[in-house]
Parts: structure tokens; sequence; C-alpha cells
């Protein structure tokens, strides 16, 4: 265990904290998806709460940093490559 905050890995990577949390998604969406997109209300309620579920796995595990970091570089692209390369 690093002795001072700032020297601790910004990425964990998997752990059982936030496998418990993406399994609990996981089996949420699988009780509840077909039903959510026939409108049943319930079932969409518990696809939000999964959808919750699965971005505190997000967070515990670290993969949040990467990817809040795309946007703000994405954004420095101005086209595509493979667009660019079609024109």
């Amino acid at each position: 265990r690093p002795d001072r905050p700032e020297l601790r890995p910004a990425y964990q990577g998997s752990n059982p904290i936030s496998d418990v949390w993406a399994l609990a998604s996981l089996r949420m969406i699988a009780t509840n998806f077909e039903r959510s997109v026939a409108g049943d209300a319930r079932a969409r309620e518990a696809m939000a709460l999964a959808s919750t579920y699965a971005g505190i796995g997000f967070g515990n595990a670290g993969v949040h940093l990467p990817h809040g970091m795309s946007y703000p570089i994405s954004g420095l692209c101005k086209s595509l490559p493979a667009v660019a390369a079609a024109a």
C-alpha cells in the first residue's frame, strides 16, 4: 500500500468490488432488457439502476479516467481518417 494517496495508481483494474457491481448490473440487464424494450416501466427503472451499478463498477476499477479523457482528445480530431481517405 502506498505511503501517500498521490502515489496510488490511477487505474486499479478489475477487483472484487468492481466485479460485484458489474455482475449485479449484468444480471439486472439479462432479466429486464427485453421487457424494457417492450415498454414495461418497471423494467426500464431496473435498466436505469443497472446503468448506475455499471458506472459504480467502472469508477471503482479506474476505467472511468481514460474514458473521460477520450472526449477532449477526440475533440482535437477534425476529421475521421476513413472519411478523409475516401474524399
